[in-house]
């Protein structure tokens, strides 16, 4: 069996610079944040129940400080205003895609076979807010909404989508903490390899600024103290926790020339591995991540010269961007030896945002591609020269143009070891 070429046809987002992906896309390129401390936020008091865990000036990334957009009263109390925000970055994905003629039809185009449409959209945390208030509630009056397990599954945004379009294939929902929404595509890319499915709407979403989890991240020590997430820098000591979204529409090559839609890059290969060595911290030797990137060069059949870019996960923590830059380095070469793909990371710009970050950065890294527009890395003042870090072909300063690149490599890790990557091509038919 001949496995099928898989470009990508739509995109939706919603990130801390902007509600839908040209916003994003355009924040990116002007070097822009969007930095709230908590006692900015409509809920101050909320966070000040956990100030002697988390001090209330800690920056988070986000949009805005009030509450996220919400749907009608219905809405509001059976889904969460992330899986809401999940069916809005959808409907943007389909409808560049061409697989929605309007948005205000709930329905796909009627040259699309339903039971060959399939959803991976996964999170790295459920709703701790409904999990929170239920639980406070509970000694007081027995009372427990009938909406509360479906807006606490992982798997709803998924579902939801599902139901409003009425698509019946191939549907799962990944949790690997900060590399889910790497393993939602790459799912969703072995689906349509393997003839499972025709298009499939992959992505992930992140909705966890609340007293708990940034309380539990804060106390794992890898939030920044210095109110800034600074990758590769000297001077870093953990990120900035954010919040987002990320859709992309895979489709079959066929598929795709069939209808006409935009082709906007191709995937060319994927990459998995695990650790198998802590429960948070990666491998000093960056061998995981070094055998995720390899699996992803050797399912494309391309060697790995070939790259030219790589989007890099780099958390901005001490271990974690010295562990990738080993694993670049030794799969790619340095900067000295004249064959070392460019190297940059998003997460200057946007903060971590956990479970979105993989499919909100595999979003930035098909623009890339697609318009030969690089960014920089945001607040790389000083790089670690006392590192395998100063080895890197790093974008510094300002955003890199370079038409000539003809594949981007992009990395999402994970707790519980997981290393996920994934290869884009510019689309050539």
């Amino acid at each position: 069996m001949s496995l099928k070429r898989v470009v990508v046809t739509g995109l939706g987002a919603y990130t801390p610079l902007g509600s839908t992906v040209s916003k994003s896309w355009a924040g990116l390129l002007a070097a822009k944040q969007s930095l709230i401390p908590l006692d900015a936020f409509y809920n101050r008091e909320d966070f000040a129940k956990v100030k002697k865990l988390v001090p209330l000036d800690t920056a988070v990334s986000r949009l805005h400080a009030d509450p996220l957009d919400t749907f009608p009263e219905y809405d509001q109390r059976r889904m969460t205003p992330a899986h809401q925000i999940v069916l809005e970055k959808t409907k943007e994905a389909l409808l560049q895609a061409n697989l929605i003629a309007d948005e205000n039809l709930n329905t796909l185009t009627e040259d699309i076979d339903k039971t060959k449409v399939g959803c991976v959209i996964g999170t790295g945390m459920p709703s701790m807010p409904d999990l929170e208030s239920t639980i406070s509630t509970l000694f007081t009056k027995p009372k427990v909404s009938p909406f509360l397990i479906p807006r606490v599954l992982p798997n709803m945004a998924m579902g939801n989508v599902m139901i409003k379009y009425g698509i019946q294939g191939p549907s799962s929902c990944p949790s690997t903490a900060c590399a889910t929404g790497n393993s939602s595509i790459i799912e969703g890319f072995n689906s349509i390899q393997l003839g499972l499915a025709d298009v499939m709407i992959c992505g992930s979403y992140e909705f966890s600024i609340d007293p708990i989890s940034i309380a539990g991240f804060y106390r794992s020590k890898t939030i920044s103290k210095k109110h800034q997430t600074r990758p590769f820098d000297v001077e870093r000591d953990g990120f900035i926790m954010g919040e987002g979204c990320g859709i992309l529409t895979l489709e079959s090559l066929e598929s795709a020339l069939k209808r006409g839609s935009p082709i906007l890059a191709e995937i060319s290969g994927v990459g998995l591995s695990n650790d198998g060595y802590h429960i948070t911290s990666p491998l000093p030797d960056g061998s995981g991540g070094k055998l995720a990137m390899q699996n992803a060069l050797k399912r494309a059949n391309i060697a790995p010269q070939q790259v030219g870019y790589i989007n890099a996960h780099a958390t901005s923590t001490q271990l974690g961007d010295v562990a990738e830059s080993t694993a670049i380095t030794e799969l790619f070469g340095t900067k000295s030896t004249g064959t070392a793909p460019y190297v940059s990371s998003n997460k200057g710009h946007i903060g971590h945002l956990l479970g979105a970050s993989g499919s909100v950065e595999s979003i930035f890294t098909v623009l890339s591609l697609k318009y030969g527009r690089f960014p920089h890395t945001l607040n790389l003042k000083t790089v670690d020269e006392t590192s395998i870090i100063n080895e890197l072909n790093l974008i510094k300063n300002e955003s890199m143009i370079d038409n000539s690149i003809e594949y981007a490599l992009t990395n999402s890790f994970g707790f519980g070891g997981v290393n996920t990557s994934i290869l884009f091509r510019k689309y050539h038919q």
